[in-house]
């Protein structure tokens, strides 16, 4: 709780000195995103419309999901202050998952009145007004997606730990995270090699089951899109576990934790 308290004070502070430029950046990334609706998305079709706010949301989500962890693992190397971290009784890996719900927390308030006024402007508000078990359905495949996002991004960060320098792969990340994973791209259109590689990432399978929900609601725990979903999710989070501890204990054994710059 202590942690909680002194992250959600540490992020307010940070917000109010730089409200300013927080709000150009919402205004930016609005912009941004009205162009792509209007260049990319097919008003007649509903199906495209749905996938492509959710696709959104996932982008939206992905900048803290992949570059969050590596930004607060590159503080505190470049403050010096990442093994005085490690001395506190919380583990290390406790402290990074309570910042990471604290800005998950406050992105998802940022992420309510940024996509409510979106889907104002796509006038798609009576799209999103669906039956229940398809709403759950899709605010669980959602929500597993970002889990998996989150899992992803995790795993990036840890390669902060030696390689220190990792902002270019979070940065290609996001981007296929928004372009090539089914939502602005025909995924269809890609080739062969480079569709089966785009399976590794969690937002693919969730692009492809919210597709899926929209169109058919019917036996979803028995899709194969849902399956691939879960496994990969699942995967995602052995592997970023397994990677965090790799890279923490060799980065303990060349005694770079002191430096962001050795």
């Amino acid at each position: 709780m202590y942690l909680f308290k002194a992250e959600i004070l540490k992020l307010a502070v940070d917000y109010r000195n730089y409200l300013l430029n927080y709000v150009i950046g919402q205004i930016t990334t609005l912009i941004f995103v009205i162009g792509l609706f209007y260049s990319f998305v097919n008003e007649q079709d509903y199906s495209s419309i749905i996938v492509f706010i959710f696709a959104l949301l996932f982008w939206y989500y992905s900048s803290d999901a992949i570059s969050g962890t590596s930004d607060i693992i590159s503080e505190e190397l470049m403050l010096g202050t990442f093994e005085q971290l490690m001395m506190c009784k919380s583990k290390i890996t406790g402290i990074f998952f309570c910042r990471l719900f604290v800005q998950f927390i406050l992105r998802t308030l940022l992420a309510v009145p940024f996509f409510a006024i979106a889907t104002t402007i796509f006038n798609a508000w009576p799209l999103l007004i669906m039956p229940l078990p398809t709403l759950l359905a899709v605010f669980g495949v959602f929500s597993i997606t970002l889990v998996g996002l989150y899992a992803m991004g995790f795993f990036v960060a840890s390669m902060t730990l030696v390689f220190k320098k990792i902002g270019a792969v979070s940065a290609v990340l996001s981007y296929i995270v928004l372009f090539f994973t089914g939502a602005i791209v025909n995924f269809a259109s890609i080739p062969l090699v480079f569709r089966a590689i785009l399976h590794i990432i969690p937002v693919t399978w969730g692009n492809k089951m919210l597709a899926e929900i929209i169109s058919d609601t019917n036996n979803i725990l028995q899709s194969m899109n849902f399956l691939g979903l879960v496994l990969n999710v699942l995967l995602w989070v052995l592997i970023s576990w397994i990677s965090f501890r790799y890279f923490l204990n060799k980065a303990k054994f060349k005694g770079n934790l002191g430096s962001y710059y050795f």
